[in-house]
């Protein structure tokens, strides 16, 4: 069975926890990414998503003003290890759509969402069953 590591995003785009949200957004873009990791003395306090950008954004906040440490989210963590049907059942009722993947020692190597979970745990299903797509949409 296919362990959660092997579904996560593995290249950790990291930020400081004294960048600004601009360029949080403009790094975002770039790597085409929903979610930065966010960094102090280069040790993992959190991340900031692309929801928390456009909520602030929406509400009409001056985001120049705004400290991104006051927005930073913990990661819910999953051992790397753990397979991915096991780890469907961890997540599928956290309303958390992030998770840090993490090593033996207790350090991320990873991301993943929740839908990316779903996802393969569906196809991995199907699979096992010997579902073809034309059986599922009858």
């Amino acid at each position: 069975m296919p362990k959660i590591i092997e579904f996560a995003r593995t290249t950790l785009i990291k930020a400081d926890v004294t960048s600004s949200f601009s360029t949080l957004a403009k790094l975002m873009l770039k790597e085409n990414i929903g979610s930065i990791v966010i960094t102090e003395n280069d040790d993992i306090i959190g991340f900031i998503d692309d929801k928390t950008i456009l909520r602030l954004v929406s509400q009409g906040q001056n985001m120049k003003e705004l400290p991104i440490t006051d927005f930073i989210q913990k990661f819910p963590l999953i051992y790397q290890d753990t397979h991915l049907l096991d780890a469907w059942q961890d997540v599928k009722d956290h309303e958390s759509e992030r998770y840090g993947i993490i090593n033996d020692e207790g350090k991320i190597e990873g991301i993943i969402r929740k839908r990316t979970i779903k996802r393969f745990r569906y196809l991995i299903l199907k699979e096992e069953m010997h579902i073809d797509d034309d059986f599922l949409m009858e």
